[in-house]
């Protein structure tokens, strides 16, 4: 008798952001849920749990033979460790989860001296991509990798080929952020609400006018790898398919979770997937796009052919002798959530359908539920709905949920033991640098600081001259698998010709340089570093100082050098871009300028195959130079750029930043 080989499956992992949602990932049979406390999450405006529920939950999910990941991956402040350290303990003693997804390295740290004993999971905000990297998280204890969602299959098999130890997951399905993860500071600077720390306002999704056109230049469609799941199969140290979406309803948990455990476990004709991938557009999210994970087959996922608001495309609001009606695509039913027009419109409202209308019938909107009437034309998406089926599967889990005893959780103490503080360098040891690009064709001795990127690297072969030893190499804040070798050989160079000065943009590039110990490595402004903590895994990791984010509050930034192991920098002036993206927004070229509503300009940048999407003003901090020496601030930088002429014809400022607000 012949056996069947058995079929690798891996684990599908779904998104949970309230109860609800929770319950449906369990009904629709997935192995793993992720979700977050009320705090220190990557989506705070998710509804999240409180530690009651989520040990009464863990209970409920290992009852179904379900893991239980908690997502404490936003960025930490330094006044903050102390109270996520509380928490994790609460984590440890009333939970007891599978794994906790982090993203800032502090919580390496707080996790050991908190003693919690389960898995840590690296967060795709971490920015992830080179595969030296996995050795290093091996040795910081990472036991899973989060990989970006913009690597194509050939890039997973790259990372996967490393054999380190550490597992990865991929996203398969559920919103595309126009940056790539941890590399987006738009909402921040727009109004001081990080994305970093789960606040985003997604001003992306914005319209913004270029000359006479407005549009949603950088609005992408969701990702949606549907039948292609099989290829990701056959790369088994791909342990795990992740669902994003913690903001989303049930019925998105279910409806995704269902159709990819189909994908996954039943043999199917071709014939049969393609009835299958119908499931995922009852899931009622955005438009789907395989975005680049087929490289022959690449595509663009802010095409102005999509509808990308969140939700199920139902039609065009019309007008009719002073009424506004929709003529829906598909049948509505009693109580489906619509949403009318796109968050930002004035006219943007919440509607609920009173009694089913028939696909092509007449759904007249009522001006009571707007604050002003939308206009012809403007579109409406389903964005729930609640079918009895699945309600009746949530009030059944519901009902175990009940029966499970609640704790009664009590206060709890953590502290971390104060690390080593660097001592003040004199003031004539105070470095003053500046960055800039260099092109290939450019000329004259490099003397201060340089990114070091494919146009440096052409010119790096051709001229055995072309910097001071004393120069600064900056890294980029995202490097391709596939290009970390061309990096690897760039650095090697550098250091053979006597250049020994670098900024590595992300902590877990370190692997790039073979040597770190007599080399004088920081780590830059897009590593994020906000607390000491973190700056003491830096340190671990052989950095010998760091760059603090520069959205960072001046409360916050002032504080950060009185308990940090390692010297500390600081962004003093330049251009700080609002974003960096694998994504070209749709209509506008290199250089060309676009508005928000509000008369804010930007302009995009391309290097290296990633698009830098700037403000059209600096950040300058230079009249903070004393307070941020008095501090103990050694590094100062600034960060230079070509500015389009176009850019100075509009309104120019400088900007502190977050400086004068409470980073949120």
């Amino acid at each position: 008798m012949i056996r069947k080989k058995q079929e690798f499956k891996p684990e599908i992992l779904a998104p949970a952001g309230n109860i609800d949602s929770f319950f449906a990932a369990v009904a629709a049979g997935a192995d793993s849920i992720y979700c977050s406390l009320k705090n220190f999450s990557a989506r705070m405006e998710a509804d999240n749990f409180s530690i009651e529920e989520l040990s009464r939950l863990s209970v409920l999910a290992k009852n179904h033979g379900i893991k239980l990941y908690i997502a404490i991956n936003s960025l930490l402040k330094d006044s903050e460790i102390d109270k996520v350290g509380r928490m994790v303990v609460r984590i440890k003693r009333y939970v007891r989860p599978d794994a906790l997804i982090v993203n800032d390295p502090a919580m390496i740290e707080i996790a050991a001296e908190a003693g919690i004993r389960c898995e840590l999971h690296l967060s795709t905000l971490s920015g992830f991509s080179v595969p030296s990297g996995l050795k290093t998280a091996s040795r910081f204890g990472i036991k899973r990798v989060v990989l970006p969602r913009e690597f194509n299959i050939d890039q997973i098999k790259l990372m996967a080929e490393q054999k380190s130890g550490v597992d990865l997951e991929a996203f398969i399905h559920g919103s595309l952020c126009y940056a790539v993860s941890g590399r987006c500071y738009w909402s921040s600077w727009l109004g001081g609400k990080s994305g970093l720390r789960g606040r985003c306002v997604q001003p992306c999704r914005r319209a913004y006018e270029h000359g006479k056109e407005k549009n949603s230049f950088f609005s992408c469609m969701d990702l949606g790898l549907d039948v292609l799941v099989k290829v990701l199969q056959e790369v088994k140290e791909v342990t795990t398919w992740k669902i994003e979406g913690r903001k989303k309803t049930p019925h998105y948990v279910y409806y995704t979770v269902w159709g990819y455990k189909s994908l996954r476990d039943i043999p199917m004709t071709a014939k049969e997937k393609k009835e299958t991938v119908k499931i995922f557009d009852e899931s009622l999210g955005r438009p789907l796009s395989h975005y680049n994970f087929l490289p022959q087959r690449t595509h663009n996922p802010a095409e102005d052919s999509a509808e990308t608001g969140s939700g199920k495309f139902l039609g065009r609001v019309s007008r009719d002798q002073g009424r506004i009606f929709l003529q829906p695509r598909e049948t509505l039913i009693k109580g489906d959530k619509l949403r009318v027009g796109y968050q930002g419109d004035s006219f943007h409202s919440i509607i609920y359908v009173p009694l089913s209308i028939p696909k092509g019938g007449k759904f007249v909107l009522r001006p009571g539920d707007f604050k002003k009437n939308p206009p012809s034309k403007t579109p409406v998406f389903l964005i729930d709905r609640k079918e009895k089926e699945l309600a009746d599967q949530i009030n059944q889990l519901k009902k175990e949920y009940d029966d499970i005893e609640q704790v009664k959780t009590a206060t709890v103490s953590f502290n971390i033991p104060d690390v080593k503080k660097v001592k003040p360098k004199r003031a004539d040891k105070i470095i003053n640098t500046s960055v800039k690009r260099s092109g290939a064709n450019s000329k004259g001795l490099i003397r201060d600081g340089v990114w070091v990127d494919e146009a440096f690297i052409k010119r790096l072969d051709s001229d055995s001259k072309v910097f001071d030893r004393f120069a600064w190499f900056w890294l980029p804040p995202f490097i391709w698998p596939e290009k970390e070798q061309m990096y690897i050989d760039a650095v090697d160079k550098i250091i053979k010709r006597g250049g020994f000065n670098f900024i590595v943009n992300n902590l877990w590039y370190t692997g790039i340089f073979k040597n770190m110990k007599d080399l004088n490595v920081w780590g830059g402004p897009f590593c994020n570093l906000a607390n000491y903590a973190a700056a003491n895994i830096f340190k671990k990791a052989g950095l010998k100082g760091a760059i603090v984010s520069p959205e960072l509050s001046g409360e916050d930034m002032l504080l950060m050098p009185e308990k940090s192991p390692l010297p500390l920098g600081v962004i003093i002036k330049g251009s700080f871009p609002f974003a960096v993206s694998a994504i070209t927004p749709r209509g506008l070229e290199e250089n060309d300028v676009f508005m928000s509503p509000k008369k804010e300009a930007g302009f995009v940048k391309e290097y290296d195959g990633l698009s830098w999407v700037y403000p059209g003003w600096e950040l300058d901090l230079s009249d903070k130079r004393d307070q941020l020496r008095k501090a103990g601030y050694v590094f100062f930088a600034e960060m230079l750029e070509d500015i389009p002429s176009s850019i100075t014809k509009t309104k120019r400022k400088k900007s502190k930043w977050n400086w004068d607000l409470k980073l949120l």
